[in-house]
Formats: structure tokens, sequence, C-alpha cells
């Protein structure tokens, strides 16, 4: 038998993997927005920055929109990149990196109880995490 080649991810699939990020990310801008104001902005974009630094290649000429979703055009530039046995997991990593800095920035901001807020109602949407 013929051993098959280890599967690329397709366009569709890393898309499909950034929206379901990019629902969370936008619930939690809009959570913090209602909490604080148009500071939200500047304190994600901080974080986003300091992911970048450390995480170059899936992030590096990202940029959070104003809704709090990062650009899916950018991120999948950066995926051409990356070998294809670990696409999946570079983004996932990446992405996931990035969710929990951005909770870690409700922690900091607005508490341990907005916290723990955000993140019953990211189960609700992501019950996996």
């Amino acid at each position: 038998m013929n051993q098959l080649p280890e599967k690329e991810m397709t366009i569709e699939e890393a898309a499909a993997i950034i929206g379901n990020y990019n629902r969370m990310f936008s619930y939690l801008y809009r959570y913090m927005l209602r909490e604080v104001g148009p500071i939200t902005e500047h304190v994600l974009n901080k974080y986003l920055t300091e992911l970048k630094e450390s995480n170059q290649s899936i992030l590096k000429n990202v940029s959070m929109r104003k809704d709090g979703t990062l650009d899916i055009a950018a991120i999948q530039e950066n995926l051409k990149a990356i070998e294809k046995e670990s696409k999946r997991d570079t983004l996932l990593s990446s992405l996931s990196e990035f969710l929990y800095s951005t909770i870690l920035a409700v922690k900091r901001t607005l508490g341990p109880e907005h916290e723990s807020r955000v993140i019953d109602n990211l189960k609700d949407l992501r019950p996996e995490l």
C-alpha cells in the first residue's frame, strides 16, 4: 500500500480557522469596547505588536481591523512561507497566542471577574476551549 503524503491545508481551511478565531477576537474587542471605550484598540494593538515580534512568521504585517478581527489576507500571505507540514500547527498556535493575549488584556484591564465572564462566553462560541 502506498502511504499518503501529508495533506496540505487549503486556503479555504485556513480561512475557516482564521474566521473562527476572528469571531472570538471580535467578541473580545466589542466586550472591552463596551467596558472601557476607545482605549480598547490601543490596548489590543499593543498585545498584537508584542506577538508580532515573537511570532514573525504568521503575524508579520498583520493588522487589527476596526472590529477587532485580524486581516485574513495578510495571514494567508504569511502562511505561504511556512512548510506545508506545519502550516496548520503554526496557524493555530499563533492565533491561540493572540487569543490568550486578548483574554489577558481583559483581565489586566478589567479584572479577573471579567476574564471569567469572557472565557465562559467564548466556551459557548468554541466549546473545545
